[in-house]
């Protein structure tokens, strides 16, 4: 037992900045597909990627999704959630899980949005949990914002401020850093989605994310990106069926290996 829990702990440690969902949170393999160009989706996953976009959702949504990668379940991730829509706001809950018993992350999210206009504003209150075995749970509260205009009916824009508040837990400062996202996308033709980012956040270099969106054929989508950080390259299909979507998104990266990512949605 020991040995197990000095391999998580000492592993999960080490990269926790490249996969810990808390510290980086994006969700959904359609996301993860575009390398996390996700600013400007409007679905269930905003209320990870950008709360900003709750407020463009026209549906209500439920959502779950599965993600493990470099084929270890010390670093798998489930997520769950539901967005209702209404005609005077959109209000969002979503759980997740990251880890093992040894070593994990927990957290539970409450978004609300309305859009006005051709400008979606929203905001999400985040409650952490971290647990490594044998020590105290460790708690924090966290804020985001973010925003989606509608610049043209064919150029979207979209912002976001994830962990607003960090500065008020110094001593986590670089594990849960302020993050700053300013993302464009742009439909040259009705089948095609372009998305492209950038993202700064404390104590770290800015980075770039391109991803695209195409509906090869009704109800299938083709998906790809690139993320300049971590030099990934991930691909994505997606499958509408009636009411449901159907994505799975593969990630590839260089220096640590694959991660495969499963998501579900109804509508």
């Amino acid at each position: 037992m020991i040995k197990k829990f000095s391999f998580t702990a000492i592993l999960s440690f080490s990269i926790l900045k490249s996969i810990g969902q808390i510290a980086k949170p994006t969700g959904g393999a359609r996301s993860a597909g575009m390398s996390g160009a996700s600013l400007t989706l409007s679905d269930g996953w905003s209320i990870f990627n950008n709360s900003g976009a709750l407020g463009s959702i026209e549906q209500s949504h439920y959502f779950l999704g599965y993600k493990r990668p470099f084929g270890l379940s010390v670093f798998q991730t489930l997520a769950a959630g539901y967005v209702h829509h209404s005609e005077k706001y959109n209000l969002g809950a979503a759980v997740l899980k990251f880890g093992d018993p040894f070593y994990n992350e927990q957290q539970i999210r409450i978004g609300i949005g309305n859009k006005i206009q051709r400008f979606s504003l929203a905001g999400s209150l985040i409650i952490n949990q971290f647990h490594v075995d044998t020590q105290p749970n460790k708690h924090y509260v966290l804020f985001d914002l973010g925003g989606l205009a509608d610049l043209t009916p064919t150029l979207l824009l979209g912002m976001s401020i994830s962990n607003a508040n960090t500065l008020w837990y110094r001593e986590v400062t670089t594990s849960i850093p302020m993050i700053l996202k300013l993302g464009l996308s742009y439909y040259p033709i009705t089948d095609l989605k372009l998305n492209g980012e950038i993202e700064q956040a404390t104590l770290t270099d800015h980075l770039f994310k391109f991803g695209l969106e195409y509906e090869v054929v009704k109800q299938l989508l083709f998906r790809t990106g690139f993320n300049t950080k971590v030099q990934s390259f991930s691909v994505d299909q997606g499958l509408l069926i009636q009411k449901f979507t159907l994505d799975y998104a593969f990630t590839e990266q260089p220096k640590l290996g694959s991660i495969h990512e499963f998501s579900i949605g109804f509508r």
